[in-house]
């Protein structure tokens, strides 16, 4: 533990606050609303979006690196609530996740998607 007045306490505060400030700037510079600040560090690139099936399906192509855990939360571009993935298939490779969405499917072909 360190004491409240040890030069170490204070760097790590002073380090905390540039960490923070460098990443509103970068969001700022993505046209995001500050609230969404620390919700948006938490969610991870998912993919794009290929194909929609029916009115709620919705294929995405994965990142091979970050596959989602299933039945995870998808955002849309605008980081608003999509759907959940039901089903992760394909090769190893080149992964594909099939998002039930929750109404029609967010977006068009091209478009990227975030998990939670």
């Amino acid at each position: 533990m360190w004491k409240s007045g040890s030069r170490d306490a204070a760097n790590i505060y002073v380090l905390s606050i540039r960490l923070y400030t460098i990443g509103f700037y970068i969001y700022r510079l993505l046209n995001v609303p500050a609230r969404y600040f620390l919700e948006i560090s938490l969610l991870k690139y998912l993919g794009t979006s290929v194909n929609s099936c029916g009115r709620r399906l919705l294929i995405l192509q994965c990142n091979a690196a970050h596959l989602p855990r299933l039945y995870s939360e998808v955002r849309d571009r605008h980081f608003r609530p999509a759907g959940r993935v039901v089903e992760i298939f394909g090769n190893i490779k080149f992964p594909y996740a099939s998002v039930l969405c929750y109404n029609r499917p967010a977006g068009a072909v091209g478009e990227k998607f975030f998990a939670k």
